[in-house]
């Protein structure tokens, strides 16, 4: 049983997709701030929209707090994985701040607790244990798709 078939009256307009590979025809789209097909982790609070280029987050180590419409949030982006995602960093009502703990892989730890984070944002060992962080709308992008759906997202960079 066939569920998708490439034979449909659209056929031309199919195009092999490569990610991360650049593309001309969507160049067409998005901003000129990063290359088009740039990576970001595309976040959405409340309305307000930011993009973390893989290449800045890789900068701060794989983890970056951050305040998005006001919120305290952490970006991940793990290399190993492929992974990138946002969470709020308020936990029982309190906003920890967040380190890599692993120089070559991610391990999320807070500063206030030392408890240490899965990449799911669950609470894995330390006085936390069984804590989860909330997840913030989030999810890898290549630029040029990401600033063509938010035009007026704004731009993470490392020196903040």
């Amino acid at each position: 049983m066939k569920v998708l078939s490439p034979n449909t009256p659209f056929q031309q307009q199919y195009r092999s997709v490569r990610i991360g590979v650049f593309n001309a025809q969507e160049a067409l789209y998005g901003d000129d701030r990063l290359a088009a097909n740039a990576l970001v982790v595309g976040v959405e609070v409340d309305g307000q929209f930011k993009g973390y280029p893989i290449e800045e987050l890789r900068r701060a180590g794989g983890v970056v707090n951050n305040t998005l419409a006001g919120r305290p949030i952490v970006v991940l982006y793990d290399d190993a994985s492929q992974t990138g995602i946002a969470y709020s960093r308020v936990v029982n009502g309190q906003s920890l701040e967040f380190s890599n703990a692993a120089p070559q892989a991610l391990e999320l730890q807070d500063r206030a607790t030392g408890s240490r984070w899965d990449h799911q944002g669950r609470a894995v060992a330390g006085p936390l244990t069984s804590a989860a962080l909330e997840f913030v709308p989030s999810f890898l992008s290549e630029w040029y798709g990401w600033s063509a759906y938010h035009p007026e997202t704004l731009l993470f960079r490392a020196d903040e």
